[in-house]
């Protein structure tokens, strides 16, 4: 009875719930169940010969049948938009992590944690960090991850020397950029990935060289008052270019994605709803690139004065990108409901501003930061694969598009309020973690872990 009660749940479940992504996991998964079912009955005869009632194998069969047929006439419709489900793992995600960062009652409770943690006592001043942190209304207490995944590596090498300041020109005279297949202790603002830089909170930040400051000539309006336009202006410093290089950069390539420049931008994956499939439900289409620049709000410019080229590059991309637009105040991005964050030579220095406002941030990141796993995509911010692939699908979902696409009237709804959503949670998020007590309190600790590590004892001290 288990077994058949399990068989028909499977069954069950797989006819009720359609797949929403390729169903290359889910054939496996069947064709594997399939055998398993036919080879146990197949034993099971065996066993018992003829005296198996023919009733027995129509418990396992008739189920078997009625999952085919509908395995075979199963269509690519999709009932959910993908996102509307990547919103929901997101809010459960963030409750787990809630849940697991903050739980630490007292100062004992947060000491056990930490030893459960990371198998060791916590650094020397422990406790001072802990009254530093409750006196300045910490979320997070229990979490910082960040600084243990960075610190780990470490503890693999002898205490390093205080001295290694001035005997090594990268922190002397830095180059721009220089690497070593040696593990040294380097202090970066950001990080990508497969490097072993320890992250501390930017100085650019905790100074406000980028600040959320809304005035009366450039206030930030409710949501719902906002253009509905995805809304960027960038200059090309991600890299140095003099034969070609700026083509692969991110910030030229969401250029040409986004504004379908000489018209050479592929088709573009997007679901839609009717008529490209029926009432309620989405499929995924090609939509051409020069449609989709038509039917959806997109303002992204690079800022006049192309930088960082040499030889024909700097002509090459002043006459890719034209027209360039001027320089615009900071302060002008809370018109926009939607903003676009790239990357630059390093970390993106608008990030955290555009999570102040009561804008929806669209974030494209190689670089990592001290916060990172404080925050939630598609709860906090809406994420960009920094290829570009999904950039069309991702804003059509939130913004909408009405409009012909390949000959045909397609009205697909916005989905405003779910961007308001986010726009809120990010804002409200934010102000709770994201603090310039949360940067102190985050270096603080960093300090205490890094002075235990460099210590020749550090195996026999720690905080108890």
């Amino acid at each position: 009875m288990v077994f058949s009660k399990t068989t028909w749940t499977f069954v069950s479940s797989s006819w009720d719930y359609a797949q929403h992504f390729p169903l290359a996991a889910e054939g496996y998964g069947y064709f594997f169940y399939c055998c398993t079912v036919v080879s146990f009955i197949a034993l099971l005869h065996l066993a018992v010969l003829a005296r198996t009632p023919l009733w027995f194998f129509a418990i396992f069969l008739v189920p078997i049948a009625a999952r085919s047929a509908g395995w075979l006439t199963h269509k690519s419709y999709l009932p959910l938009h993908p996102v509307e489900m990547l919103m929901l793992e997101a809010k459960n995600r963030h409750s787990e992590y809630l849940a697991s960062s903050s739980s630490s009652a007292n100062l004992s409770a947060t000491v056990d944690r930490y030893r459960m943690r990371y198998e060791r006592d916590p650094p020397p001043g422990f406790g001072h960090w802990y009254e530093y942190a409750r006196s300045r209304n910490a979320v997070i207490i229990d979490d910082f991850e960040r600084i243990h995944e960075d610190l780990l590596p470490f503890w693999a090498i002898s205490p390093a020397e205080p001295d290694l300041a001035n005997l090594h020109g990268l922190y002397l005279s830095p180059a721009a950029f220089k690497v070593s297949h040696e593990l040294y202790p380097v202090f970066s603002q950001s990080k990508a990935p497969g490097f072993n830089d320890i992250l501390y909170p930017s100085p650019w930040n905790y100074l406000d060289k980028v600040k959320y400051a809304p005035n009366k000539q450039h206030p930030d309006p409710l949501f719902e008052s906002k253009a509905k336009t995805l809304f960027w202006r960038g200059a090309t410093s991600e890299g140095l270019s003099s034969s070609g290089e700026w083509k692969g950069m991110t910030r030229q390539r969401f250029n040409r994605l986004a504004n379908n420049i000489h018209d050479t931008s592929p088709a573009q994956p997007v679901l839609l709803p009717y008529p490209f499939a029926p009432q309620g439900k989405w499929k995924y289409m090609l939509a051409s690139t020069a449609s989709l620049t038509k039917l959806v709000g997109v303002d992204v410019l690079i800022v006049d004065g192309i930088s960082r080229c040499g030889d024909n590059d700097c002509r090459d991309q002043a006459r890719e990108f034209s027209p360039l637009a001027p320089l615009a105040d900071f302060q002008s991005h809370w018109s926009y409901k939607y903003l676009l964050d790239l990357d630059g030579a390093g970390f993106s220095g608008r990030f955290l501003p555009f999570l102040f406002s009561r804008s929806v941030p669209f974030k494209a990141a190689l670089f990592r930061e001290w916060y990172d796993s404080r925050l939630t995509p598609w709860l906090h911010f809406v994420p960009l694969d920094l290829r570009g692939h999904g950039f069309w699908a991702t804003l059509v979902y939130f913004a909408g598009l009405e409009g012909k696409v390949e000959d045909k009237w397609v009205e697909s709804r916005s989905h405003e309020r779910e961007a308001e959503t986010i726009a809120k949670e990010g804002r409200e998020w934010a102000r709770k973690v994201l603090r310039k007590e949360d940067m102190e309190i985050y270096f603080f600790r960093l300090l205490l872990e890094w002075g235990r590590l460099t210590d020749d004892r550090r195996d026999d001290i720690g905080f108890s």
